[in-house]
């Protein structure tokens, strides 16, 4: 009897699909769809360096801030899954007390931070306190007693992430500086 070998390919019943990550996240494609045998399957990432995958295991990693596909295909069907992704920033503090006349330094931490990002610092009511940013630190006064929200905005690659900080201005120049 002699022995008869044949590939079989399997038609994809995933579709084109859309993926929100952060930078450092993984997505495992495999897992997440209806695609039969990972080894019937190439996974290529476009060039644009937001995402890599590995052809064995169908895992994407996101490795920068903007937007990239990767192709799944089986030699006669194929899907594509876009990846968006996202920055993860923080603020120094949530919440500063200031006294009046005071100023107090905020600095903003991003997981992906380039020279063609744009930072934009903003306070919620000046009258009660101004900020004044230079990329990722800013310095927050204090004009009146009051309360009201400084924000920073960080843009790469058409994508914004917000951040804000609660401010309390006191009356009293004798308060000291409180940052949780």
């Amino acid at each position: 009897m002699q022995k008869v070998s044949f590939k079989v390919n399997v038609p994809l019943t995933a579709s084109n699909a859309t993926v929100y990550m952060n930078v450092g996240d993984t997505y495992d494609i495999y897992n997440n769809s209806n695609i039969g045998s990972i080894k019937e399957f190439t996974f290529v990432a476009d060039g644009s360096g937001a995402v890599k995958v590995n052809n064995s295991t169908s895992v994407i990693t996101a490795l920068k801030t903007g937007t990239g596909t990767v192709t799944v295909s089986n030699g006669s069907s194929s899907f594509v899954v876009t990846v968006i992704v996202i920055d993860t920033i923080a603020l120094s503090a949530s919440n500063l007390t200031i006294p009046v006349g005071g100023s107090v330094d905020l600095s903003a931490v991003a997981t992906d931070v380039s020279t063609s990002d744009s930072w934009q610092w903003t306070s919620e009511n000046t009258s009660i306190a101004t900020v004044a940013g230079d990329g990722v630190s800013a310095v927050v006064k204090g004009v009146a007693a009051g309360e009201t929200t400084v924000t920073v905005e960080h843009t790469v690659g058409g994508i914004t992430k917000r951040v804000s900080c609660k401010i309390i201005v006191t009356a009293s120049s004798n308060q000291d500086y409180t940052y949780t």
